[in-house]
């Protein structure tokens, strides 16, 4: 299954490490993060305005940072409908 996370971009959710609050991200554990990926050119921007949202995702042993006009809550219960889909079709 796939969380979409703006920009018609969608996410396998199985590939989703983390979603964190851009707004938050003075802390200096997301500023580092954003600095290595920054450095690395693995940044993906999708918003369509305001940044309110980071996704860090992993694929194929590749790393990217996904930076989404979607807040972290949104996709976050996104995410949580998903895996609750997922656990309820493997009950069945």
């Amino acid at each position: 299954m796939y969380i979409h996370i703006g920009s018609n971009i969608n996410v396998a959710i199985n590939d989703v490490i983390v979603i964190l609050d851009y707004l938050k991200s003075d802390s200096e554990i997301n500023k580092e993060l954003l600095n290595v990926f920054y450095n690395k050119k693995k940044v993906i921007n999708v918003s369509e305005g305001d940044i309110k949202s980071i996704i860090l995702v992993e694929s194929l042993n590749n790393s990217f940072l996904y930076l989404s006009h979607i807040s972290s809550q949104t996709l976050k219960k996104r995410y949580l409908t998903l895996c609750n889909i997922i656990s309820n079709r493997s009950k069945a």
